[in-house]
């Protein structure tokens, strides 16, 4: 079994808030796209449509969307800290002490990424 060079980072930066209903919060991975060339090509640049996906950690789940039951919707087979694909389009960015959360309904996680494949591109 190989190790992959992205391991989870030991301590995640969890903010002080309670997500609701069906809400996830995802840290974002920082990898800026670069060009052949070198050159940083900035997030307003869609060369990709708007069926863009992104990768990033779970950092926390809210408890579920309530039913009419009065239970609660199961939320993804994603724990916390596992590194997830998720639609960019569907995200709302929360910005707490400098770092940059984005928040998400659960269906919009599209795959868990393997550990051994997390350096893969998604």
């Amino acid at each position: 079994m190989t190790t992959s060079s992205a391991a989870v980072p030991t301590v995640l930066p969890v903010p002080p808030f309670t997500l609701l209903a069906d809400r996830v919060l995802v840290l974002p991975d920082k990898e800026p796209e670069t060009s052949p060339g070198g050159i940083i090509i900035p997030e307003t640049a869609n060369r990709h449509g708007d069926r863009e996906a992104l990768t990033g950690r779970v950092i926390k789940f809210g408890p579920g969307m309530l039913m009419a039951n009065g239970g609660r919707w199961p939320m993804p087979d994603a724990k916390i800290g596992d590194r997830i694909v998720f639609n960019k389009y569907g995200t709302v960015v929360v910005k707490i002490d400098d770092v940059k959360y984005l928040s998400m309904r659960d269906d919009n996680v599209l795959a868990v990424l393997d550990p051994e494949d997390g350096d893969a591109n998604a």
